[in-house]
C-alpha cells in the first residue's frame, strides 16, 4: 500500500468533488440537494506528495490549497486561499514549503512551518506556467510554460535565472527531474520528450526513436503525461485523444521505443484515452480510464536480460495488487466524478495561421530595428 500511496496523486486529479468531500471531512453530509445543484462543481486541479511521502498537497477549482500530513489517514494541516487557480504543485526536498504555479505565470511558495504565512512570490513567466519541479539538492527550480519555454532558476533566489531550455515548438506540458541521471525531461505538444542537463544544454529527444515506428504519422496530438521508473530506466507517456501508451527505455544512452495499447480486454468496449498512468514500486504500470466496466487496469513490466526492450504483461503476479484492482473496479460511482472535471478553458496549442504569423514576424522585426536604432546616451565631460 505504501507504493500506491506514493503515486496516489496521479489518481487524485481525476476524482473531483467526490474526493474533496472525502478529504475535507468538514463538509456537511446533509447539505441541501437544491444548493448542491446550484453550486459550481469543484474539481481537483493539481496535487503532489512530498519527497518522503509525509505531506500531500491538493489545489481545487475554488482557488484553495489544502495541505495534509500523511499517516494512516490524511490529517489536514492547513487550508489557504490562492490569488489564482493553480496549474501545478511540488515540494522541495527540505519539505518546509509547498510550491504553487498558477495560470497567470506566477510561482509562489507557502510555508509548512507557519500555516498562516502569506505566499512568497518566487518567479513569473509571461505565459501560463504548466508545470514545476525541483532538483534533488534544491539548488534549482524548473518551470515550463505555454510559450514553448523551460526556465531553470536558482532556488530560493529565483530572480537568478540559471538557463533557458529552448528546443520545443509547442507548449511544454510537463517537466520532471531524473535524479539517477541528473537530467531534466520535458514533454511537449509537439509529441517530443526532450532531455537536458542542469546547465540547460539540450542532450537528445525522443523524436528519432519514435519516427522509426511512426513514419508519416499525423499531426502531433501533444503529450499529456509522462512518468519515470528509474529501476526500469523507462519513461511511459500518454497523449491527448490517443488510447496508446508510449514506452521509452534507456539502453546505452539511447532510447528504445515501444507502443502499448491501453486495452482493458473487454469485448465490444472501445478503449478510451487514459486519464492517467503511474508506476508503483513493484514496476506495475497502472492505468485509469473512463471505462465503467473496468476503470483500472494494471500491467507488469519486465526488463529481461535476453532483450534490452521492456516487456509488458497484463496483470500482476501479486495477489494483493490484483485484489486492489478488483476492488477499485467496483468503485465506478467514485471515479465517474472525473467525467465532470473540466480541462483548461483555453486550448494550449496556439492557432498558427499565415495572418497571425505575419503579424507576429512584423512586430518582431519592429522590436529588433528599434533595439538597433537605440543609441547610448552621450557622455558629458565634467567642467570645473
Amino acid at each position: 500500500m505504501a507504493a500506491i500511496r506514493q503515486h496516489f496523486n496521479s489518481f487524485i486529479v481525476l476524482v473531483g468533488d467526490a474526493l474533496l468531500t472525502y478529504l475535507n471531512g468538514q463538509k456537511e453530509a446533509d447539505e441541501d440537494a437544491s444548493e448542491k445543484s446550484v453550486a459550481r462543481k469543484n474539481c481537483v486541479l493539481a496535487s503532489a506528495f512530498s519527497r518522503s511521502g509525509k505531506y500531500f498537497a491538493v489545489s481545487d477549482d475554488y482557488k484553495q490549497l489544502h495541505v495534509y500530513q500523511v499517516t494512516t489517514t490524511l490529517d489536514l494541516l492547513s487550508s489557504r486561499f490562492l490569488a489564482r487557480r493553480c496549474t501545478a504543485l511540488t515540494f522541495p526536498s527540505s519539505e518546509d514549503h509547498v510550491i504553487v504555479a498558477d495560470r497567470t505565470g506566477d510561482v509562489y511558495r507557502y510555508s509548512l512551518v507557519d500555516p498562516h504565512a502569506l505566499g512568497e512570490l518566487l518567479l513569473g513567466h509571461l505565459s501560463m506556467v504548466l508545470d514545476v519541479c525541483m532538483t534533488a539538492d534544491d539548488k534549482f527550480i524548473v518551470t515550463c510554460d505555454r510559450d514553448e519555454k523551460i526556465r531553470i532558476s536558482c532556488y530560493p533566489n529565483c530572480y537568478n535565472i540559471h538557463a533557458f531550455c529552448l528546443h520545443h515548438t509547442e507548449y511544454v506540458s510537463q517537466v520532471i527531474y531524473l535524479e539517477d541521471r541528473n537530467m531534466i525531461a520535458s514533454a511537449s505538444g509537439d509529441d517530443r520528450i526532450a532531455f537536458w542537463d542542469t546547465e540547460g544544454n539540450f542532450l537528445f529527444d525522443s523524436m528519432q526513436s519514435c519516427m522509426m515506428d511512426h513514419k508519416g504519422d499525423q499531426e502531433p496530438l501533444g503529450i499529456k503525461q509522462m512518468i519515470y521508473d528509474p529501476a526500469l530506466n523507462t519513461i511511459a507517456a500518454t497523449r491527448y485523444r490517443s488510447n496508446t501508451i508510449w514506452i521509452f527505455t534507456f539502453v546505452d544512452e539511447a532510447l528504445v521505443f515501444k507502443e502499448v495499447y491501453a486495452d482493458h480486454g473487454l469485448t465490444g468496449v472501445a478503449s478510451p484515452e487514459p486519464w492517467t498512468v503511474c508506476f508503483d514500486d513493484n514496476h506495475n504500470l497502472w492505468i485509469l480510464q473512463a471505462c465503467q466496466e473496468r476503470p483500472v487496469s494494471v500491467f507488469k513490466c519486465l526488463l529481461t536480460k535476453e532483450s534490452p526492450d521492456i516487456l509488458i504483461e497484463r496483470g500482476s503476479n501479486c495477489s494483493d495488487i490484483q485484489d486492489i484492482v478488483d476492488r477499485l473496479n467496483t468503485k465506478w460511482d467514485f471515479f465517474k466524478g472525473g467525467l465532470d472535471c473540466h480541462t483548461l478553458t483555453i486550448s494550449l496549442q496556439k492557432q498558427r495561421t499565415p495572418e497571425n504569423m505575419q503579424e507576429y514576424l512584423k512586430k518582431k522585426e519592429e522590436r529588433i530595428n528599434a533595439q538597433k536604432s537605440r543609441q547610448p546616451p552621450e557622455k558629458r565631460l565634467k567642467t570645473s
